[in-house]
């Protein structure tokens, strides 16, 4: 591709969707495939430096598309950082800014502990709601989004009695499936999480 279109920065919440969409672009725009998707993986290795990024690893064309992409995207203190940077390396080393090593910059502004980047806690998982049957797609997706994000996930029993209750509290059109649910034995299969939530993706695919 003749330049990388990339989505804008995110917030915390979205940082896990736009790191995935930028690995996404890249590969797509290389034409390499999975040597293009091990390339921009290094950029999130936690062995990964600035320094250690200067070397574009024969994806130099990539790398300067990347530079530039990224480049218009960043604003603020974020942005200040990375001009900072690139005036510096050009002076010192007579070298460009490498993409990868943009992106490493910015990874290191988003990552929020030392674990490399725990987004959410079981207070979070909690304030997932179920607004509705309307809005069963976008709940599960939050739901997966949250769990995804957490440095452990928590229990699994904690996860049913979280996902059961807002299912039991806020939908109508699964009613039958949760009373099978609560009829059901602990120990029986149709008595779990994973019941609960085939019965919301089967109830997702019908409505598609």
């Amino acid at each position: 591709a003749d330049a990388l279109k990339l989505p804008g920065l995110p917030n915390a919440t979205q940082f896990r969707a736009w790191r995935i969409a930028v690995r996404q672009e890249v590969v797509a725009a290389s034409g390499r495939g999975q040597e293009a998707f091990l390339w921009i993986l290094g950029a999130e290795s936690p062995e990964a430096t600035f320094d250690s990024l200067s070397d574009s690893e024969g994806f130099e064309s990539m790398d300067s598309k990347l530079a530039s992409a990224l480049a218009k995207l960043a604003h603020g203190e974020l942005g200040r950082k990375i001009t900072h940077a690139m005036e510096m390396t050009a002076k010192t080393s007579k070298m460009m800014v490498t993409g990868r090593q943009i992106l490493h910059m910015i990874y290191a502004n988003f990552k929020v502990n030392e674990e490399a980047g725990a987004l959410y806690d079981i207070s979070d998982l909690m304030a997932v709601r179920l607004k509705n049957d309307g809005s069963l797609e976008h709940f599960l997706i939050s739901w997966d989004s949250v769990i995804g994000g957490m440095r452990k996930e928590p229990p699994a029993e904690i996860v049913e009695v979280l996902f059961y209750q807002q299912l039991k509290s806020n939908s109508s059109v699964l009613k039958e499936e949760m009373a099978h649910y609560d009829r059901a034995l602990i120990g029986d299969p149709d008595r779990t999480y994973e019941f609960l939530r085939r019965t919301v993706e089967r109830y997702i695919d019908r409505r598609r």
